[in-house]
């Protein structure tokens, strides 16, 4: 009797075990886990490195004034074989609150970035690709700060004495 038991114990564990073991090796993207690095037994499909760069125009800038950046979004191993990813649509954040204004890249892989300053203080802007089935997801930030302009005095040239 106690032979049976655990034989039937040892069934059912198989059993839940091989329902299980499965699903978990799935990776949340929905690439198949398993052995290699780009899922494993020929599971779903090939996905690919993202190289994303960013960079403003300036640093600092005048209170009111405009925030400009480029964004390049590439694929591809090694700096000579990357391809832009024409369309990604990106999502950008200030200060860590989404803006609200996707940008989408051109056939070059390159959108532009025009945000309106915010208040006077150190700021941060962050460039976010979600990613596809296909490309790996990826993102950059700047950091900036906005000052009010420094209004220079004007120059008063003092008249030869005589």
């Amino acid at each position: 009797m106690f032979k049976r038991t655990i034989s039937v114990a040892a069934i059912c564990s198989l059993m839940l075990a091989a329902a299980i073991v499965p699903a978990l090796a799935k990776r949340p993207d929905g690439v198949g886990g398993g052995h290699g690095r780009h899922g494993g037994h020929g599971k779903g499909p090939k996905v690919t490195t993202t190289h994303m760069t960013f960079k403003l125009d300036e640093n600092e800038v005048a209170s009111g004034s405009d925030v400009t950046g480029t964004v390049l979004v590439e694929t591809g191993r090694g700096k000579k074989n990357r391809v832009p990813i024409a369309g990604a649509v990106l999502t950008v954040t200030l200060d860590g609150v989404d803006t609200g204004t996707p940008l989408v890249t051109g056939t070059d892989g390159t959108a532009l970035l025009t945000l309106t300053a915010p208040a006077d203080g150190e700021h941060n802007v962050k460039v976010i690709y979600a990613g596809s089935d296909t490309q790996r997801k990826a993102q950059r930030a700047q950091g900036f700060t906005v000052g009010t302009p420094v209004e220079e005095e004007p120059v008063v040239e003092e008249p030869p004495a005589v």
